[in-house]
């Protein structure tokens, strides 16, 4: 698709249309037209193109978005308006660079990781490195947004990594085969039914992890409380010697 699109691009320049099924997709490749700031070269008729990366009003997602709502929900990633700037306003706090800055040793070994891997790579022709990218970017979402470790870069919790992959897949297909986009037909497809079951494994593992990390700290308000009674009991008998 990309080759697709490069031959596009070298035929009808550097802004086109695409149709794909009923759906109408701008295409842009030159950085000048979507700058945000005012750049003096840009051509009044793609002005527009600043509005809309600019706005804080224009912040519906496309039909395709839709392809998400089976695995992810409605949350940030998928939803728009009034449901999207909720989600914004409650997890902008995490991307705070201090917030960010913990994470740092995270970053650093799973990225070191992923060299490794590269680095074993003995032939000389090009490879893909798109999945040492996933998976790695796999292990540390996980490890700093869930708490978890799942190893995926050392071929640990496959079925939760086969199923991301698959999903992924799905949702590529179904955007860019537009037969496949009503529901009905799609839930008759073997990608459907195939999504259908990775979605059963991605939503058994995470609902896991909610389970386990609500019992973690459930047990450690549970400590503290221990703890702070402990204390006060021993403010309580040093008051007392004190009168004594």
């Amino acid at each position: 698709f990309l080759q697709s699109l490069v031959r596009l691009r070298n035929k009808y320049g550097s802004i086109f249309r695409l149709w794909l099924g009923s759906e109408l997709f701008i295409f842009v490749s030159d950085p000048k037209y979507v700058e945000v700031s005012d750049v003096p070269s840009t051509p009044p008729e793609h002005s527009a193109f600043k509005t809309i990366l600019s706005s804080s009003k224009l912040l519906d997602k496309g039909n395709n978005y839709k392809f998400l709502h089976r695995w992810l929900g409605a949350g940030l990633l998928t939803s728009s308006g009034p449901t999207w700037r909720k989600h914004r306003k409650i997890i902008s706090p995490t991307f705070h660079f201090k917030i960010l800055e913990g994470c740092m040793d995270v970053f650093n070994a799973n990225s070191l990781k992923m060299v490794q891997k590269l680095q074993e790579q003995e032939s000389d022709e090009e490879f893909n490195i798109n999945p040492y990218v996933t998976l790695c970017a796999l292990d540390i979402i996980c490890e700093t947004a869930m708490g978890v470790n799942i190893n995926a870069q050392d071929g640990g919790s496959a079925d939760f990594v086969q199923a991301t992959r698959e999903m992924g897949e799905a949702i590529t297909k179904r955007t860019f085969q537009p037969w496949l986009q009503p529901d009905l037909i799609f839930c008759l497809s073997d990608n459907g039914r195939r999504q259908k079951k990775s979605i059963g494994i991605l939503h058994e593992m995470t609902d896991k992890i909610i389970k386990q990390r609500k019992e973690e700290l459930a047990e450690q308000e549970k400590r503290d409380m221990e703890d702070q009674l402990k204390q006060n009991e021993d403010d309580d008998l040093c008051k007392y010697i004190h009168g004594l």
